[in-house]
């Protein structure tokens, strides 16, 4: 993640709260705006994906979870494998 200063200002829209400028301090909005500045591509990908999935389903597509995986092991604490149940 880059150091720079953010792209835009993080302005805050709640109302003012007990404590609120002891936690949301100047360095504190820096560092949002920065992991929003960071992180934008991914969000905006995601957003589209959701957006995409929501118009899918609304036309009657089914959902699509993907198989479960084939069951496996537990490992005790010690890392000895336990028997699965019969």
């Amino acid at each position: 993640m880059s150091t720079s200063a953010p792209t835009r200002p993080v302005r805050v829209l709640a109302a003012p709260g007990d404590r609120h400028d002891e936690i949301l301090t100047p360095a504190a909005l820096d560092f949002v705006g920065r992991l929003a500045d960071a992180f934008v591509g991914r969000r905006q990908e995601l957003l589209k994906e959701r957006r995409r999935q929501a118009i899918r389903l609304a036309a009657g597509a089914p959902l699509d979870f993907p198989s479960p995986p084939p069951p496996s092991v537990p490992t005790s604490p010690g890392g000895c494998p336990r028997r699965l149940p019969d």
